[in-house]
């Protein structure tokens, strides 16, 4: 419960309960309504701010939901919204620009892989006597780039009462620093991006532990009001944010990661990555989809997978079937000679795309690259990939037979691995060096699935050709 008001009319206080959590999102429930005449319809707001406690929020773009009146009695009105901020009052004008982020992360500490506690236990004449725990800072870890800084640090925190207990925290965040203040939409993109690495880094989905904004003209004060040199830091809650994993998941384990943090290249990866990640928006949506969803068919992952690896070959690869003068010269005699505009248009429509190469044909030049990294997965590339094309075809381009039913294990596993070749070329695309790629190759990430991959790609081929062997009977 809290109190909540307009912030053009501080002078109407109105009472409500604020509910946030993923599925929801953000809902103001409150007892009475902003409206100047109770029988009035609620309005759209801009922003609503109040007080949890003595906590500032800020509800952003907020949307009336339900609605209740009685006679006699009190009016209550819901409202959605779209982001809240907890620690500050922004104006109903006020930017939301920022000049820094602060993030944490599902596994994290794991993937950056430092630690600032040490303990040692002396054990004499085979018992336990005494344990010695050190929690020691250490510098943060700084990439100056053009247009932003990104920093790596370690907060701490230790207590408990120094008689039954005492305990120490340690935890990785980042953050990313612009040279003006910047929307929060665009810090959210980066933030987004670098989740995006995380988790194809750590081999599992990555979800926002917390995530706060400042900027240096809104100080942290204390309760009479002076300001601290230190800027505040203002947490931000959405429901479009990928919501931290559930307390109780087994911790990541090491071994179970495809690249940890000093592997794949550190912040200075990190900083290509956000370089090269916006040329790669079609591919990126395409390819996490798998990894942020906990429940998709399979059909669609596969399909999703063929699409992210079909677009990064056109945005990276090149190649045609022809010469592009010469298929273009060829295109207009052949258009020249059809004998009305309605065939030379139908002819332009089949010859738009041509030329292009087939989806087996992408995936094979993708192959080329990554192969340091697959070869121990994908054994024949050309079965495989021809395996994955014939799927892909016989999925969307249905037929008077009905379209054919693959098993669904096979369609999982050649999923996954039209993945594996999408991520790795990604990352060589982000500057990951040839002696990394070659040590994927050896990675138990990528071989534990080899068998049942080849065993996929055989039945699919066996299932293509008994398709195509009915429908030529037919």
């Amino acid at each position: 419960m809290g109190a909540f008001w307009l912030p053009e009319h501080s002078e109407n206080v109105l009472s409500g309960h604020l509910s946030f959590n993923h599925e929801d999102g953000v809902r103001l429930s409150l007892v009475g309504d902003f409206s100047d005449h109770p029988f009035d319809d609620a309005q759209h707001h801009p922003r609503i701010v109040g007080f949890i406690g003595n906590k500032r929020i800020t509800l952003d773009n907020c949307d009336p939901g339900n609605s209740s009146r009685s006679a006699p009695g009190v009016r209550t009105q819901e409202y959605r919204i779209e982001s809240l901020w907890l620690g500050h009052h922004f104006a109903s004008d006020d930017e939301l620009s920022f000049d820094f982020a602060v993030v944490t992360f599902d596994d994290l500490p794991i993937w950056v892989g430092k630690s600032i506690i040490e303990v040692h236990h002396k054990y004499e004449e085979s018992r336990w006597a005494s344990t010695n725990a050190k929690l020691e800072l250490i510098p943060s870890q700084v990439e100056e780039c053009s247009n932003r800084r990104l920093t790596l640090g370690i907060s701490a925190s230790s207590g408990g009462d120094l008689i039954t207990e005492f305990h120490m925290r340690s935890k990785p965040y980042l953050m990313i620093e612009h040279p003006n203040p910047t929307p929060h939409e665009d810090l959210l993109t980066e933030i987004s991006r670098i989740q995006d690495l995380v988790t194809v880094c750590t081999d599992r989905p990555c979800g926002i532990r917390s995530l706060h904004f400042g900027r240096e003209d809104t100080p942290e004060r204390a309760i009479n009001g002076r300001a601290f040199k230190a800027p505040k830091q203002i947490e931000y809650r959405a429901s479009q944010l990928n919501p931290a994993r559930k307390e109780g998941v087994s911790p990541l384990k090491q071994h179970r990661m495809l690249l940890a943090f000093d592997e794949v290249g550190g912040l200075p990866m990190i900083s290509r990555w956000l370089r090269t990640a916006p040329t790669f928006n079609p591919v990126l949506g395409s390819l996490m989809s798998s990894r942020y969803r906990s429940k998709m068919y399979v059909e669609n992952r596969f399909l999703n997978m063929t699409a992210a690896a079909e677009s990064l070959h056109r945005l990276t690869g090149s190649g045609t079937k022809l010469n592009p003068q010469e298929f273009a010269r060829r295109s207009e005699k052949a258009i020249n000679g059809m004998a009305t505009p309605d065939e030379q248009e139908w002819l332009k429509s089949i010859l738009r795309y041509a030329n292009e190469p087939s989806l087996g044909s992408r995936l094979r030049n993708l192959f080329k690259d990554a192969k340091p990294a697959l070869n121990g997965l994908i054994k024949d590339h050309g079965k495989w990939s021809m395996a994955v094309a014939g799927m892909r075809n016989r999925l969307t381009h249905l037929d008077d037979m009905g379209g054919l039913q693959f098993d669904s294990s096979a369609i999982y596993w050649l999923s996954e691995s039209v993945y594996d070749l999408t991520r790795v070329a990604l990352l060589k695309e982000a500057g990951l060096p040839l002696e990394r790629l070659r040590a994927l190759g050896e990675s138990a990430v990528y071989n534990r699935y080899a068998d049942r991959l080849q065993s996929a790609i055989e039945s699919t081929r066996s299932a293509l050709a008994d398709y195509d062997a009915l429908r030529s009977r037919s």
